[in-house]
């Protein structure tokens, strides 16, 4: 008989996603491990880029070295991919700290400017990190649950913005997961590069 104090690994994910009580779809710890968030993640993009805009990505793979997380393959080429996650960690933090995630629903809206921001800190901690390990790679995939991260403002926010290429990130896509009514896949959008 199990001991009654043990936790299946099915209710160790379960409290993983609640003990982040935010943009809990990529939480991490326990049974979730960095990979599998990644693998999944970089499976979803693939998707994505077929449905939007016709690239047929086969091979997944992680990297054994990080950077990148994985390996890809397009038009019989390896492409680096890196997987990092757009979440807003003050909310985080304060959910850490004992906030309910409810009364916070003002920090969560976002903006024009928050957006823009947000994108463009992700992208130079990258590309930072990248210059510091003499590193680059071919392709950063920036994914996000942010409940009022809305794809439809995204695409609006996207017609104004232009973010500038980091030499050592060759393409940038936002990845947000999926909302009924938008596509038949995650929504995916072009921040900048040549593949697509």
């Amino acid at each position: 008989m199990a001991n009654e104090d043990e936790k299946s690994p099915l209710e160790e994910i379960v409290n993983v996603l609640n003990r982040r009580g935010h943009a809990q779809m990529f939480a991490r710890g326990g049974p979730i491990t960095k990979g599998m968030v990644e693998t999944g993640v970089a499976q979803e993009w693939a998707t994505s880029m077929q449905g939007e805009f016709g690239v047929a990505i086969s091979e997944i793979r992680q990297s054994l070295s990080d950077p990148p997380d994985c390996y890809v393959t397009i038009s019989s080429e390896t492409v680096s991919v890196e997987i990092t996650e757009l979440v807003n960690g003050e909310i985080l933090k304060q959910i850490s700290q004992g906030k309910r995630v409810s009364s916070l629903f003002q920090q969560q809206q976002w903006n024009l400017g928050s957006f823009s921001d947000a994108i463009n800190k992700r992208l130079d901690e990258k590309s930072e990190n990248y210059r510091r390990n003499k590193a680059s790679v071919d392709v950063i995939v920036i994914h996000t649950d942010e409940d009022y991260l809305s794809p439809f403002d995204i695409s609006r926010w996207l017609a104004e913005l232009k973010f500038t290429p980091r030499e050592n990130i060759q393409n940038a896509y936002l990845l947000r997961t999926y909302i009924p009514n938008f596509r038949d896949w995650w929504p995916i959008f072009k921040l900048y590069g040549t593949l697509a």
